[in-house]
């Protein structure tokens, strides 16, 4: 038996123990005690209970989502995104949860399972404020990628409104560019692409655009 497993039952233990002598003793002394004093006296034992049991909470999503992390760079692909799943299901209101979204939609995306992966992306974005362009952007690639060209479109046109600022927004738009190429739109491509070549001239995206190399489907973000 472990050290730190001792640590967690005892401190369990504690915090039951504390919460079960207070019950006790605010039936012993109820007529003492006026309704907030009491009131206070339940928030600060019950607040200190459940943020030590919230905190147990997020250790364990972070700790399933880490392992499913670990069995897809040991090419156990089906055991992580099985665990990733079994994370968000698990624990969904956690950080962890919001994470393991996002790394199945990119271990979908790197297993060419485009349409799943649009599925998971589609789970986190606008969900999760920091991760969510990640997600959006993944999900205009994996449609892309899919070949549904009109969804990739609009979730890209959706992606640079909303966010016109983000070092993520010359992706979406290279993205649509792509799209409306592979619809046989080329006015709308050369549109797409002269409008990358304005508004980020001293990025590696404007200078992609200049020099017309080829735009190739790769995720880098």
């Amino acid at each position: 038996m472990s050290k730190h497993w001792v640590r967690e039952e005892l401190h369990k233990d504690r915090l039951a123990s504390a919460v079960d002598g207070f019950a006790a003793w605010v039936r012993r002394n109820r007529e003492y005690l006026g309704g907030a004093a009491i009131t206070l006296a339940v928030v600060g034992v019950l607040g200190a209970y459940f943020a030590s049991r919230a905190e147990k909470i997020k250790d364990e999503a972070w700790n399933e989502y880490f392992e499913a992390q670990q069995l897809a760079y040991m090419n156990e692909t089906a055991k992580a995104l099985d665990l990733a799943g079994q994370v968000q299901a698990n624990y969904p209101k956690t950080e962890a949860a919001a994470n393991a979204a996002l790394f199945k939609g990119d271990l979908l995306f790197e297993t060419e399972k485009y349409k799943e992966a649009a599925q998971a992306y589609a789970q986190l974005a606008g969900n999760a404020k920091h991760l969510a362009p990640f997600a959006e952007l993944g999900e205009i690639m994996a449609r892309n990628a899919d070949g549904d060209y009109a969804a990739s479109i609009d979730a890209a046109k959706k992606f640079v409104s909303m966010r016109p600022d983000s070092p993520l927004a010359p992706q979406a738009y290279l993205t649509m560019a792509r799209s409306y190429q592979a619809m046989g739109n080329a006015a709308s491509a050369k549109e797409t692409l002269a409008k990358v070549a304005s508004l980020f001239p001293e990025t590696v995206w404007g200078e992609l655009v200049k020099d017309r190399k080829p735009l190739t489907q790769k995720k880098q973000i």
